[in-house]
């Protein structure tokens, strides 16, 4: 089937862009984020709307298969692509990819070219749906055909993460039997994890409560804290201290394990690798979890002898298929992944991330678009009951499509 057109639309992620550069260099509260100057080159102010692009190729039938150009709240930093500008990626997109397409035929699923990641990312959801709509199937089903993957029969964990707002939007995750949690953010340091990593500690005795209120004993989700660099900034010159404060953070956890993302944030990847190197080198049984500087496979794989998960974030990583491939890299060298992406995604995007999910099987996928909780919860976790039922309805039907 040919691409008749190419059209687009722009407008807004679920979420904002912030300069966490801005934010962790002086405590501001979130109402006062969207008038403060910022001091990122590509933003006005600290906190400004997500922007997004929706392409859509029109095809011969008349059918116009979407895929949203999307990128990351904390855009243009650790290597990533500068900050999607609708507009800008409009001209870009009109002049440079509407050529390539229209009048040929629908390009493979793994199709790839000199664009921009958010491009490759928005293009990438158009051409699957599209050939799953050529082919009357389901998306996972065009790529564990692709693999050669045998089609899900379980649900892929979920991750959830609450933002700023650790106590009420815990409260929700925890009312859903979450499996890791609270992710959390390092942004305001003053206020979280403390100056001295003091707040941090005192939440995790909240946490515990909470987590033994809503499930009891036999209730044991994974603590996953997102701290955005924070521990380097709190301890940047004493080794010693940081590993003492870590072996104090263990201990607070228990009997949960424990996983921390993004403790340190590095220049380069290099010293990236070099950081995750010292701290598993601690022995402090905490789970070390890499996201900055992991933006390409070639990245990914700098990585996956010195951490223990690896936070595939789907937009920086371009192409659908180059997000199923991260995965199943982390896979061959037994690392966890937890295929991600930002709160700043919409319902398109993330409904076909739980299509890669299903069809890859990462050790977990993040609940998304937005910071409200129950949304992202119900717009991931029904998609993927709608594909499952949908799978097993055709197995009825067709006693060996599951095998």
């Amino acid at each position: 089937m040919k691409v008749k057109d190419l059209i687009s639309a722009p407008g807004f992620g679920s979420y904002f862009y912030e300069d966490i550069q801005a934010l962790q260099s002086a405590s501001l509260p979130p109402s006062r984020r969207y008038r403060t100057p910022a001091k990122h080159a590509e933003m006005q102010f600290v906190r400004e709307p997500a922007e997004v692009l929706s392409l859509g190729l029109v095809l011969e039938d008349g059918f116009v298969a979407w895929g949203d150009c999307v990128g990351v709240s904390y855009g243009g930093k650790s290597g990533r692509d500068p900050l999607l500008r609708a507009e800008k990626i409009g001209h870009w997109v009109n002049d440079e990819l509407k050529p390539l397409l229209v009048g040929h035929e629908v390009p493979p699923i793994n199709y790839k070219g000199n664009f921009p990641k958010a491009v490759a990312y928005g293009l990438s959801q158009a051409l699957l749906r599209a050939h799953a709509h050529a082919q009357a199937k389901l998306p996972v089903s065009i790529l564990c055909a692709h693999w050669n993957l045998p089609l899900p029969t379980e649900a892929v964990l979920l991750h959830g993460s609450c933002g700023e707002d650790r106590n009420a939007n815990v409260d929700k995750l925890l009312s859903f039997g979450i499996g890791s949690l609270p992710a959390s953010q390092g942004d305001d340091i003053a206020c979280f994890p403390g100056t001295r990593g003091e707040n941090l500690i005192a939440y995790l005795g909240w946490l515990k409560e909470r987590v033994r209120y809503f499930g009891g004993e036999t209730y044991k989700p994974t603590f996953h804290f997102d701290l955005h660099g924070a521990l380097g900034k709190i301890f940047p010159d004493s080794q010693s201290a940081l590993e003492d404060y870590l072996g104090n953070l263990y201990q607070a956890a228990l009997p949960y394990r424990l996983r921390l993302e993004s403790p340190i944030i590095e220049v380069s990847r290099t010293e990236q690798v070099l950081a995750y190197e010292r701290l598993k080198k601690t022995g402090i049984p905490i789970e070390w979890v890499v996201d900055e500087w992991a933006n390409t496979l070639d990245d990914i794989r700098a990585f996956v002898g010195c951490a223990d998960m690896i936070h595939i974030k789907m937009p920086d990583m371009g192409s659908l298929t180059e997000s199923m491939e991260a995965v199943r890299l982390c896979q061959s060298h037994n690392v966890q992944s937890l295929l991600g992406g930002s709160c700043i995604e919409t319902v398109g995007s993330s409904e076909l991330s739980v299509h890669v999910a299903l069809a890859s099987r990462p050790d977990l996928l993040l609940i998304k678009p937005g910071m409200g909780i129950s949304e992202g919860f119900s717009i991931i976790s029904l998609e993927m009951q709608r594909v499952l039922a949908n799978l097993r309805n055709s197995a009825s039907r067709q006693p060996n499509a599951l095998r």
